[in-house]
């Protein structure tokens, strides 16, 4: 669980993601898949895999962070 938390704090933090989307009871399906590519990252043994998968979950959070479903922006 704290791995997720974890995710969840990073995607706030880095990508500019609402926290309210975070705490919604139905997170949609690409924060879904970026804190499983998170906890994979952090939970495999192979050096190389968790690079790639570091990779990818960057790329995930640089989507996220550039639709604005995602984002906290609000236009005046």
């Amino acid at each position: 669980q704290s791995l997720v938390d974890a995710a969840k704090e990073d995607s706030v933090q880095t990508a500019d993601i609402s926290a309210d989307l975070m705490e919604q009871g139905e997170i949609p399906a690409l924060v879904k898949l970026a804190i499983i590519t998170y906890v994979k990252a952090f939970w495999t043994d192979s050096e190389d895999e968790s690079s790639k998968l570091r990779a990818s979950y960057d790329s995930i959070k640089t989507k996220m962070s550039v639709a604005s479903y995602f984002s906290t922006y609000e236009e005046e």
